[in-house]
């Protein structure tokens, strides 16, 4: 509710498939005045540290829509000269980060650097909502009188920290020119909404994790038709909260602009719903029009937006202000498919309430974070050590995150050896590691040694290592780590997630049900093959209770393939355990493949204790072999001329056959 005088109250910004911002700042506090939107110094500046030196074919090839092989070399120049120009013009004095290293608080180029949180490129722009006609062109509210400046920032890195994309809007409430002194928003929300298209736009499930805030997608089958093109198994992604609007909270502490308040704390998500296809409850529509408005402030704070009533949970017919907080690994919860088997179109994510006064600055982080493994249940695991890993640095306030590598072997059926090392960056004292099950119980806390007698390689090198001999154990667990430098100790949660001590569980045969060709049990060009995976789990102990299997191949003449994970398996029990025959778990190969070609298959198992294993074993395809016989056929009646000649192939057998890799 804006308190500033002028009606209606209840007024709702930002942009959806309508934008109700302009580009630009706001020129001062209550003077109406925005920059011009035509201007030089109005538009997107997009920096990166090595713009210099870069291979920046493809930052063009995106930059004018093109593929890589058409780019020239003036495209090239185009967009390493905008680079340059974005750095010396940089707008530090409407707000842009950058690095003070001379500690004036002034932006130098030849001296100082934009960026922060070092990152490896950053995109800042400034939007604000005085246009009266642009902003009632979109839900039909009048102007607030906010700033919204924006900054994007990623990270070039393998792994993990790869796999995120960063974004801080800072609202600034300016107000118009009639806006008085005292003015103020109360009951204030902010929102992320998306039209999901995660590849193929017919098959997309939601989900929502308390624990990271994050609310997420997922493909509702095991193969999107979009990402096979690649030979990519679905992947999952999804928007977390890293840092919320900060409020009044006694004793409590809150993160904002990269600093510690004292007496706030930071909101949580207060709500995420979604639109699926199928439902009768639609999502806010009239655009332009002033009931866009009522139903958007009813939807961000997690209402019906058609009626303003509460959503119900289809499984216990309560109230709820958040959809589908079920595990879709283990099948449990509310998930999607229920009740409704289409794929989720739209959905929106808030947090609040907040309020805000003439001047105030609220600021909000939301990660983009993505994870792709063997199955689309192993890519809803990655994604969410992305979110663990985009709260943790935001917990840091983006200080040096400390890589972590795990490697763990299996001297026995019953022990685990990890090997755990920790890259600190030099700045560490004393390294601590805490090992914890998924309920949070502490199982160990390792003192890390940068002696060189540890696993970590040279004394003295800031990378600590441990080696630690344990029991197996049926649970996963995850990592925590505390950096020591000095009196300063920084904690870094989850810097390591899905602990696996039970194994070694490999991949132990490729069993051939049927092979459509000549049915001899072996991988032939052009054949579509049906087959079993056999697991070979060393461990003494069962990997117990709702354990999903997925297999998918990586291959460029694989034309077709079906293999889909199996969440109805029970257990694996020490051993050798075999699938269960089924005509649904197939791939086809094209008729060009070559005699000899090898086949990548992967499998990947995730069970409800937060254990993940993966394996990998490499097929070969053989050219087909047939016993052909050329005879003359016999005439049997009326009158013929020429020579006939039949190619007799044989008899075809129908068996199983167990294939190992030769590699």
């Amino acid at each position: 509710m804006v308190n500033d005088g002028q009606l209606p109250r209840l007024r709702v910004g930002g942009s959806t498939y309508r934008s109700g911002m302009v580009e630009g700042a706001i020129l001062g506090e209550q003077t109406g005045i925005a920059e011009d939107p035509a201007a030089s110094d109005v538009r997107i500046w997009r920096v990166r540290k090595d713009w210099v030196t870069a291979d920046l074919l493809q930052d063009a090839a995106e930059f004018f829509n093109l593929d890589a092989s058409s780019v020239s070399d003036a495209q090239i120049a185009e967009v390493r000269a905008q680079y340059g120009t974005d750095w010396d013009e940089w707008p530090a004095a409407k707000g842009a980060p950058f690095y003070d290293n001379n500690n004036d608080g002034l932006y130098d180029p030849s001296i100082d650097r934009p960026g922060l949180a070092a990152a490896d490129q950053v995109i800042w722009f400034v939007t604000n909502d005085l246009d009266t006609s642009i902003v009632r062109g979109f839900v039909g509210s009048p102007p607030i009188g906010l700033e919204n400046q924006v900054t994007i920032w990623a990270y070039d890195r393998d792994g993990t920290l790869g796999d995120i994309i960063f974004r801080r809007n800072r609202l600034i409430y300016k107000g118009n020119e009639l806006t008085p002194e005292n003015a103020t928003i109360d009951s204030m929300f902010i929102s992320q909404w998306c039209d999901v298209e995660l590849g193929d736009s017919g098959d997309d499930w939601a989900g929502y994790d308390s624990l990271t805030n994050t609310a997420y997608f997922y493909n509702n089958s095991d193969i999107d038709n979009k990402f096979i093109e690649f030979g990519l198994a679905p992947p999952s992604v999804g928007y977390t909260l890293v840092q919320g609007p900060i409020v009044p909270s006694l004793g409590e502490e809150a993160i904002k602009g990269f600093s510690v308040r004292s007496n706030f704390k930071n909101l949580h998500l207060s709500s995420f719903v979604v639109k699926m296809i199928g439902t009768s409850i639609s999502d806010p529509s009239a655009f332009g029009n002033y009931s866009a408005t009522l139903q958007f402030y009813d939807w961000m704070q997690g209402l019906r937006p058609d009626t303003g009533g509460d959503y119900l949970n289809p499984l216990t017919n309560q109230p709820t202000l958040f959809h589908l907080t079920g595990d879709p690994i283990t099948g449990t919860g509310w998930i999607g498919g229920q009740p409704y088997s289409n794929s989720v179109t739209r959905m929106i994510m808030s947090t609040g309430p907040f309020s805000m006064a003439i001047g105030d600055t609220q600021e909000v982080i939301i990660a983009l974070v993505g994870g792709i493994g063997g199955g689309r249940f192993e890519s809803i695991v990655e994604m969410k050590k992305a979110a663990r890993l985009a709260i943790s640095l935001g917990q840091n306030m983006f200080s040096e995150i400390p890589e972590a590598n795990l490697n763990i072997n299996h001297p026995s059926d019953s022990e685990a050896m990890l090997k755990l090392t920790v890259d600190a960056h030099g700045t560490a004292t004393e390294v601590i590691v805490e090992i914890y099950n998924y309920d949070n119980v502490l199982q160990e806390t390792l003192t890390l040694l940068d002696d060189g007698n540890s696993g970590e390689g040279v004394a003295n090198d800031s990378i600590w290592g441990v080696e630690w001999l344990t029991d197996q154990r049926v649970f996963g667990m995850y990592a925590n780590a505390l950096i020591v430098s000095g009196t300063d100790t920084t904690r870094w949660e989850h810097i390591l997630d899905n602990i696996t001590t039970l194994g070694p569980v490999e991949w132990d045969e490729l069993i051939i049900v049927s092979d459509n060709i000549n049915e001899d049990g072996i991988i032939n060009s052009g054949e579509k093959v049906v087959f079993n995976p056999s697991i070979n789990n060393g461990s003494f102990l069962s990997i117990l209770g709702d354990v999903t299997i997925g297999t998918f191949l990586f291959d460029e003449y694989v034309i077709a393939q079906n293999a889909p994970q199996k969440t109805e398996v029970e257990s694996i029990q020490s051993g050798i355990t075999q699938l269960g025959d089924t005509f649904s778990r197939y791939f086809v190969l094209a008729d060009d493949t070559p005699d000899g070609h090898l086949l990548k298959l992967r499998f990947s198992i995730v069970d409800k204790n937060h254990n993940v294993w993966v394996s990998e074993l490499e097929v070969r395809v053989s050219e087909i072999s047939f016993s052909t016989e050329i005879r003359s056929a016999e005439h049997a009646v009326g009158t013929a001329t020429g020579t006939n000649r039949l190619s007799d192939s044989g008899s075809f057998r129908a068996n199983k056959r167990n294939l190992r890799s030769d590699i």
